[in-house]
């Protein structure tokens, strides 16, 4: 495997082992600050190198980052007790998932960056939460209205998403419609609800199951299974095997599981391993355009692929768009014109947006066809 990603590797493993990664022999900084950025990994070469004999332009950049990381998990932080305290005073319950669950898994909780705070809310209750939200003096972002979610900002850059469904967009999202049902209070007087252990986890690997067949998952994926296998040891694994072939993840949870062990335990890179660790890069925390779409189509030839991915762009599914344009939800015959007026407002609000598509489209080759094959027949 290429040396600069294998430093890279490394230097995720020495963070959360504590350890101070070896650079003396290491000179491609330009492409290990890359790699960091792509898979937002600052935090973590932050630990792995601040006492390290990196160059000091280096250590200092990634200060900085590391900066901005915690600066922006204190202000997720605040605003999230101040949302979750308006939520207990009026007696709504709230499942709070994604990163604020698993972030103390880590030995230091600033590793574990996230965009945004997600929680879960029963459907009926949105009306509410919306007020609580808007006397936390948040606004909502009406571009966003969505099936699922909502998506909110606060101040900072704080970005706040509170779903009425845990799972959207997939062919097995209605394995979690009943979700509600596994849940349980926490026990300390608030309206906080949570999983059991083996649901968390069926949960963690369905999330990035669904990312990674859309087109990847990152560096944190990896870790936050390592590290949950690592904590709870005596999970119930014939429950989890079971459900997880429901939605046909059972395949994935057990090669990603075996991959952090190639990462960050003692375990040998495999052939396997190394088409999983290039597909990790390449696609960077949650998969780019490219990966995407030789991800998301089943042709077989290059130019098929293209073909399939530009029509999917200009003509998405209304599965899809009904998350942009909830009239959808109520009147589907209206498609044909949301799709026209999706075109235009691309045309003169998004052209970036339409550029980066062409561009991803013209660069496959039929290489990157085998490869995501490959990644398929592995993961699903």
């Amino acid at each position: 495997m290429d040396e600069k990603k294998v430093f890279f590797i490394n230097a995720v493993k020495c963070a959360l082992n504590g350890k101070t990664a070896e650079c003396e022999n290491y000179s491609d900084w330009k492409d290990f600050c890359r790699y960091t950025a792509m898979q937002n990994a600052w935090s973590f070469a932050h630990f792995a190198l601040e006492k390290s004999s990196a160059p000091e332009e280096v250590k200092n950049l990634l200060e900085q980052r590391f900066a901005s990381v915690v600066g922006q998990q204190v202000r997720q932080e605040f605003f999230q007790g101040a949302i979750f305290d308006k939520l207990d005073e009026n007696k709504i319950e709230y499942l709070p998932i994604k990163g604020s669950t698993l972030r103390a898994l880590y030995p230091h909780p600033e590793m574990r960056v996230s965009c945004d705070v997600d929680f879960l809310v029963r459907q009926e209750d949105m009306p509410a939460v919306r007020e609580a939200l808007k006397s936390c003096g948040l606004e909502q972002d009406t571009s966003c209205v969505g099936a699922d979610h909502d998506v909110w900002h606060a101040e900072g850059g704080v970005t706040i998403e509170p779903h009425k469904s845990l799972m959207s967009l997939t062919d097995f999202a209605g394995y979690f419609t009943d979700f509600w049902q596994k849940t349980f209070p926490v026990g300390d007087g608030s309206s906080r609800m949570r999983l059991k252990t083996e649901d968390e986890y069926i949960f963690l690997i369905a999330h990035a199951y669904k990312h990674s067949i859309h087109g990847g998952c990152g560096v944190k994926t990896l870790c936050d299974v390592w590290l949950f296998r690592r904590k709870h040891t005596d999970m119930d694994e014939e429950y989890v095997y079971t459900e997880l072939e429901k939605i046909g993840a059972a395949k994935f949870d057990k090669k990603i599981v075996a991959l952090a062990d190639c990462w960050l335990g003692d375990a040998e890179m495999d052939e396997e391993s190394e088409i999983l660790t290039d597909f990790l890069f390449d696609g960077g925390v949650y998969g780019t355009g490219k990966s995407s779409a030789l991800m998301g189509t089943d042709a077989e030839s290059v130019q098929k692929t293209k073909r399939k991915y530009l029509l999917k762009r200009l003509f998405p599914p209304l599965k899809s768009l009904k998350l942009r344009y909830p009239v959808l939800n109520k009147c589907p015959f209206l498609l044909p014109v949301m799709w026209i007026v999706r075109i235009f407002d691309a045309i003169f609000t998004r052209r970036g947006t339409i550029k980066r598509n062409l561009k991803d489209c013209g660069s496959m080759n039929e290489q990157d066809v085998e490869k995501a094959k490959k990644i398929k027949e592995i993961i699903s």
